[in-house]
């Protein structure tokens, strides 16, 4: 069932903000044809912005473009580097405009610092997503005693040098290996 909570007039235009009732999730039904529109008001009623997937050019970006303006803190979320939909979130993570997210608790940390959730020390501890993971697995059983190129990489592994590549990103992001002059070595 869905309750509206607030309503923004603009002239004959407006913007409908409904809250889903059971999901925790709010949805925006815009009566206006501009999705700027949309996304300026969207920043502006997150505490929070967390970018999933970006292209180059894509309303993700604004949004979160505008939610810095507003001072509210963005996050974003890395994908696969061969992704065209994974550009964007890169790009602004490369740049420092937005934090990477390396546990979920982050953005709502940063929405709630006052509130903990009992995991001390979680921030440092490695995902266990990536050791589950086959390809991290392949890519953690093919490093030896010591640093390799990722070309040796993949042909220990059997996968290709793209896959190797976001298998190490992944696994670099949980703390399980490390790169350096001579390639890639566990941590």
């Amino acid at each position: 069932m869905l309750h509206r909570l607030a309503e923004v007039q603009g002239g004959s235009r407006g913007h409908v903000l409904f809250y889903v009732s059971g999901r925790q999730s709010l949805s925006l039904h815009a009566y206006i044809p501009s999705f700027l529109a949309r996304n300026r008001l969207i920043a502006a009623l997150a505490d929070v912005t967390v970018v999933v997937e970006a292209g180059a050019r894509s309303g993700a970006l604004n949004t979160a473009h505008h939610a810095a303006q507003l001072g509210r803190p963005v996050f974003a979320v890395p994908g696969a580097f061969a992704s065209s939909a994974s550009v964007g979130c890169h790009r602004l993570i490369a740049q420092g405009r937005a934090q990477i997210v390396v546990h979920p608790a982050d953005p709502v940390a940063a929405a709630r610092p006052d509130v903990t959730d009992g995991r001390a020390g979680a921030a440092d501890t490695p995902l266990l997503s990536g050791r589950e993971d086959p390809e991290v697995l392949r890519v953690l059983d093919a490093l030896g005693r010591r640093a390799l190129p990722e070309s040796e990489i993949a042909r220990r592994s059997g996968m290709s040098v793209a896959d190797v590549t976001d298998a190490l990103a992944l696994a670099q992001l949980q703390g399980l290996v490390v790169v350096g002059n001579g390639g890639w070595a566990r941590a």
